[in-house]
C-alpha cells in the first residue's frame, strides 16, 4: 500500500540554543574569547576538531575548546571526524554542536531524510538537488480534524496516538497538540480524493519555516491508520523521506511497517531542531542566516 505525499504550500534539540542552533558565534570581544565545540547528541566536548575563522586554524583541546582572536569576524569552519562539516557565521554564542556520523548514521541517511525532495526518494537515495532545511520553528502546532474525522472516533484514537508518538520524538521541544485552533502552526486535516489511496501533506512555509499547512487523506481507512498518520507529521514537522524500509518516514506503508520512530529518526529529529530553517548540506548555515522575513509560499515535497 503506498503512501502518497504532498504538494506542500509554503524542532527538538537534546542541547539549547546555546549551542548555536540558532544563534551564531564569536564576535567582537575586547580579548581573546573562548569557543566551545560539543557533539550534537550528547553534549560531549569535541576534542582535535580543526576550526578556521577569518584565516587562522586552531585545533580544539580536550574540552573542545578554541580561542577566538579579538573582533574575530567572518565565518567559522569546523571540520572534526565523525561529524558533518559545520559552517556558520561568527556571531554572539559560545559554543557549536556537530552533527554526529557513525556507521549506522551515515551522511547519506541525514541527506536523504532531511534535504533531499521527498518525491525522488525510494528505495535508494535520491540523485535530486538537495532542498534547503524546513522545519517548523514554533513552540506548539495543533492538527485540526475536519468535521468528518472529528466524529469518527476510530480516527481521532488515530491522531491522539501519532501526536503522542512525535511528541516523545520531539521531547516537547515542538509539542503537537489536537483541536487547538489558536496554536503557532495548525494542520487541518480532512478527505480528500487527491491522496488516492494514501495520504498528502501540505506545509505552508515562511522564510524556510513552516508555518502550517494541511493533511489529507484518500480514505477513512487511512485516516484511522497511526502509521500513515504519523508519516504525515514527520512531514509536518520538516522531514522528508528515509530509504530504510523499517523507518517510518519511509515512502511507502505495509503491515510491517512501524507505528514509531526509529532512534536513528529521533536522533534526526533533534538534531534538525537544533538548525535553521535554510540550513544545506552538510552543516551550512551561512545563508541561512542571511534570510530576511518573507511571505508565505508553497513548495511542493511529497
Amino acid at each position: 500500500m503506498a503512501r502518497r505525499k504532498a504538494l506542500l504550500a509554503g524542532g527538538l534539540a537534546l542541547l539549547g540554543c546555546a549551542c548555536n542552533g540558532g544563534t551564531p558565534v564569536g564576535g567582537p570581544t575586547s580579548g581573546p574569547r573562548p569557543l566551545t565545540l560539543v557533539s550534537g547528541d550528547d553534549g560531549h566536548p569535541v576534542a582535535g576538531a580543526s576550526v578556521s575563522v577569518g584565516g587562522a586554524t586552531m585545533t580544539s583541546d580536550a574540552q573542545g575548546r578554541v580561542m577566538l582572536a579579538p573582533g574575530a569576524a567572518g565565518d567559522v569552519e569546523v571540520l572534526a571526524d565523525g561529524f558533518l562539516l559545520r559552517q556558520t557565521p561568527v556571531g554572539s554564542g559560545d559554543s557549536i554542536a556537530l552533527w554526529p556520523v557513525r556507521p549506522q548514521y551515515p551522511g547519506a541517511y541525514i541527506r536523504d531524510l532531511i534535504y533531499k525532495p521527498s518525491p525522488s526518494t525510494r528505495e535508494i537515495s535520491s540523485a535530486e538537488p538537495d532542498e534547503p532545511l524546513m522545519r517548523v520553528t514554533a513552540g506548539r502546532a495543533s492538527v485540526v480534524l475536519a468535521s468528518e474525522l472529528q466524529s469518527d472516533q476510530r480516527i481521532v484514537a488515530a491522531h491522539d496516538q501519532a501526536i503522542a508518538e512525535i511528541n516523545r520524538a520531539t521531547q516537547g521541544r515542538v509539542l503537537f497538540t489536537r483541536g487547538d485552533a489558536a496554536a503557532d502552526v495548525v494542520f487541518r486535516a480532512g478527505l480528500d480524493d487527491a491522496a488516492g489511496a494514501g495520504a498528502l501533506a501540505y506545509r505552508t512555509l515562511r522564510s524556510g519555516a513552516i508555518v502550517g499547512g494541511r493533511i489529507v487523506y484518500g480514505s477513512r481507512a487511512v485516516a484511522r491508520d497511526v502509521r500513515y498518520v504519523a508519516h504525515e507529521l514527520g512531514h509536518a514537522l520538516g522531514l522528508q523521506h528515509s530509504t530504510v524500509r523499517s523507518d517510518m518516514m519511509y515512502f511507502a506503508a505495509g503491515s510491517a511497517s512501524p507505528e514509531a520512530f526509529t532512534s536513528n529518526e529521533r536522533l534526526t529529529i533533534a538534531l534538525l531542531l537544533q538548525r535553521r530553517p535554510g540550513n544545506r548540506f552538510p552543516d551550512d548555515d551561512r545563508s541561512a542566516w542571511a534570510h530576511g522575513a518573507a511571505g508565505a509560499v508553497s513548495v511542493a515535497v511529497d
